[in-house]
């Protein structure tokens, strides 16, 4: 198994602008983990508590580094919806990570990493299955 990275991220126009969400990306032997909290925008007073959602690499139907003018994104679509539901900020099968300029050369690295074990579990389903 490769280094396990850790990347801070937060998620925009969550609930319509009305909460921030805020977390670390990182990624294990069985896929990638998201633990966040959200707060709303207004006082930050209310809090969800710490989430942790687990996406297998069998799920993930891409991860993206997207490096743009004003920010950078990691961007990761899934199978299907449900792998991504409990997610604030997800649109359908898909969410976007907007990750801090400090941290843009491990968020590429992050990607590629997760980008490689996605194909080593491919190949570990083909073998398995001859």
């Amino acid at each position: 198994m490769m280094d396990e990275i850790t990347i801070p991220f937060e998620i925009d126009d969550v609930y319509s602008g009305f909460a921030e969400c805020k977390g670390v990306i990182m990624n294990d032997n069985r896929g990638i983990i998201l633990e966040f909290e959200t707060v709303d925008a207004l006082f930050k007073i209310i809090k969800s508590g710490v989430k942790e959602v687990l996406i297998n690499f069998a799920n993930i139907s891409s991860i993206e580094f997207k490096k743009g003018f004003f920010s950078t994104k990691i961007i990761i679509t899934t199978k299907r919806i449900r792998n991504l539901k409990n997610i604030p900020g997800c649109d359908n099968n898909t969410i976007r990570l907007k990750i801090k300029k400090s941290n843009q050369n491990q968020a590429r690295l992050f990607v590629s990493i997760v980008n490689l074990q996605i194909s080593e579990n491919k190949l570990k389903n083909i073998e398995n299955d001859n």
